[in-house]
């Protein structure tokens, strides 16, 4: 039986939730592996992305930052709010790995090298290589269309990405193949969860891991 410091933990969600997880398996395993939703598009991270046609970068910073060292200079600069002047509402991490990702071509790459700044705990991934749109269908058949939206939005039925042909990276499936353990959420279902676990090619992994499966409610 795998011991639970050695034990590959993959944690699947977005926000908050998915960050308060990550703070806690940290001090259990170093071997974690975070699949991170890119679906946010309110505020830095909705701003950015209009500008740049990137994924949203927002959650992928809370999970940076839950696996980092965040009493260091650098982890608190990441963190950092700009409260004013043409960066206002910007937080400096978001417009970090928007930088990155546009000198790496490659968003799992810029996560990875925003990783290896902070000198993280484990690894964290995006769960699209690419920038998806969260579109929900109400109980009356009303497509609600954006994160925000459908967060707001009461009487939800089912909930898709697009584009349909959005793939997590290869080292996802990888992950959770190796998995002794796959845990979803804490955080909203439709917006955080689902938003991260529904991306094509990764339900199928989950569906085939032998690995226990657990959702924080």
């Amino acid at each position: 039986m795998t011991s639970a410091a050695d034990a590959r933990v993959v944690a699947i969600g977005g926000g908050h939730g998915l960050a308060a997880s990550l703070r806690a398996l940290k001090r259990i395993t170093p071997h974690i592996t975070a699949i991170v939703s890119v679906a946010d598009d309110g505020g830095s991270s909705g701003r950015l992305r209009a500008g740049h046609e990137q994924a949203a970068p927002g959650d992928i910073r809370k999970c940076l930052l839950a696996l980092a060292d965040e009493s260091t200079v650098l982890a608190r600069a990441v963190a950092y709010r700009f409260g004013e002047g043409e960066l206002e509402g910007h937080a400096f991490g978001n417009l970090l790995l928007s930088a990155l990702n546009s000198v790496c071509q490659n968003l799992p790459d810029a996560v990875d090298a925003a990783g290896e700044l902070l000198q993280i705990t484990g690894r964290v991934l995006p769960a699209t290589m690419e920038a998806v749109e969260l579109v929900a269908t109400t109980v009356d058949g009303v497509e609600v269309r954006g994160q925000v939206e459908v967060m707001d939005t009461a009487g939800i039925d089912r909930v898709h990405l697009e584009p349909a042909e959005c793939r997590p990276p290869f080292s996802a499936h990888d992950a959770i193949a190796a998995a002794d353990l796959v845990l979803l959420g804490p955080g909203s279902l439709y917006t955080s969860v689902l938003a991260a676990a529904m991306s094509p090619g990764l339900v199928e992994a989950i569906a085939r891991s032998s690995a226990p499966l657990v959702y924080v409610c």
